[in-house]
This record gives C-alpha cells, structure tokens and sequence, in this order.
C-alpha cells in the first residue's frame, strides 16, 4: 500500500464508521421494540390465563406452572408472537454482525494512522 492510497482510505473510513454505528443504532432500536412486542403478547396471555375460570367459576389454572404451561401453548400458537420473535432473532444477528463490522473498521482507521506516522517518520 503506498502512502497516498492509505491517506485516502483514512479519509472515507470516517464516514464509513458512522454509516455503521448509525445501522447499529437502528438494529438496536428494533430489538428493544421487538421485546417490547414480545413482552406485551406475553403479558396479554398471562392475563387472560390468570383470568380463565371453569363452568363452576373456579380458576381453570390453579398454579403457576399450570398458567405458565398454558400460556408458553398459546404464544407457541400465535402468529404475531413468532413473527416478533423472527424479527428479534434476525435484529440481533444482523446488529451482532454490524458491530463486527464496526470493530474492524475502528481497528483498520487505528492502524492506518500509525502506518502513515511511521512513513512519515522514514522519509
């Protein structure tokens, strides 16, 4: 590599490492309202678990791992709760994969500057 292509790849990394942490960012915000999504759905079983009662009035799902049990059923049921869920995995890849991206390119920027300090130093 000579000096003036490392000059000029340490001039665009900049705007390259801020077009990634802003994908991060966005990844990020999509897996908080994933879970967002997720807790909801959840929270909305629970309740209507909890609140289940047979024909003579008596709570349906007498304890916790009974209500527990039923509501996992329902959200193992539910198209929009593993669409979510879909999503929340893909996010989180994608984000994980982004601040790969992001590390490398801070570490190339670091060590580009070092190399042009050192060619600067030997001419």
């Amino acid at each position: 590599m000579n000096k003036d292509k490392i000059i000029e790849e340490l001039e665009e990394l900049p705007d390259k490492i801020k077009t990634i942490e802003n994908s991060i960012y966005n990844y990020f915000k999509q897996v908080e309202l994933n879970e967002i999504g997720l807790v909801e759905i959840d929270n909305l079983f629970l309740s209507q678990v909890s609140a289940e009662t047979d024909s003579e009035g008596k709570k349906k799902y007498t304890n916790d791992i009974s209500r527990r049990a039923e509501q996992n059923v329902r959200l193992s049921r539910d198209q929009q709760y593993r669409e979510i869920k879909s999503n929340l995995e893909h996010n989180k890849s994608e984000m994980k994969k982004q601040e790969r991206e992001y590390n490398y390119l801070k570490n190339r920027f670091t060590a580009l500057k070092y190399i042009i300090k050192l060619l600067t130093m030997s001419s």
